[in-house]
């Protein structure tokens, strides 16, 4: 039975893919606060490397602090998983550096440019970026939504498109790289995103569910920021070093 490390396993797709992952693999559990030492990497064949900081909305964090856990951890234990040979790395990060510039996204982007580093190394690694990622029962940014309208409290919902997956599908997608179906992996990654207008679907839901709370959907804007770019249209990253 192959041995897979899950770090972030307690976090919401690390809960979700250990619960799925479990039936097939011994399952090493890891997360951002614990003390990291090569013995946790010893024998394992799989590493998906979720343990981030992520934004809350009672604490604002500094850039410092996300690029301390986001690329310093992460540089860690792309460090240790080479030393002891893991056959695969995978990061499902996020991409909604696409769409906002902030704090974390640039470190989430700064931990993609330190993982591309080591594939050069010859780590194998896949990175998944991922768009919004929902429970199987839908829970999350939209479900929150729903909730916030259920409980009569005005909420502005932006007309715009958003792209979801679910964790059982990440999970499933995981399986599939780490049996060496990479080609599967992939086409069953595109087949997972769903895209709908955000708007669209909260009204058609409040109308059907809650039709007297309808007056407490705001219609918002599609609000992209877009990053600083340098005049030949690239991004600079800061630059790092491996030991």
């Amino acid at each position: 039975m192959k041995k897979i490390l899950i770090t972030g396993s307690k976090g919401k797709i690390g809960k979700d893919l250990k619960e799925f992952l479990t039936h097939y693999y011994k399952i090493v559990e890891f997360e951002k606060n614990d003390k990291l030492s090569r013995d946790k990497f010893e024998g394992v064949h799989t590493v998906i490397h979720l343990a981030a900081l992520t934004p809350q909305t009672a604490k604002k964090f500094t850039l410092k602090e996300y690029l301390e856990i986001n690329a310093g951890l992460t540089k860690q234990i792309l460090s240790y998983a080479s030393k002891c040979r893991v056959k695969l790395i995978i990061i499902p990060t996020s991409w909604s550096w696409m769409f906002k510039v902030g704090n974390y996204q640039y470190s989430k982007l700064i931990q993609e440019k330190i993982a591309n580093k080591y594939k050069e190394l010859g780590l194998n690694i896949v990175i998944i970026e991922l768009p919004e990622v929902v429970h199987n029962n839908y829970k999350g940014v939209i479900q929150s939504i729903i909730e916030n309208i259920k409980n009569n409290r005005l909420t502005t919902v932006d007309v715009t498109n958003i792209t979801t997956i679910t964790t059982r599908n990440i999970a499933n997608i995981c399986r599939k790289f780490i049996e060496g179906n990479n080609k599967i992996a992939i086409v069953l990654y595109k087949k997972s995103l769903k895209t709908f207008n955000l708007y669209v679907y909260i009204k058609k839901i409040i109308k059907k569910r809650f039709p007297n709370k309808l007056k407490y959907i705001r219609k918002g804007q599609t609000k992209i920021i877009t990053p600083v770019i340098t005049k030949n249209k690239t991004i600079i990253f800061p630059d790092f070093e491996i030991e």
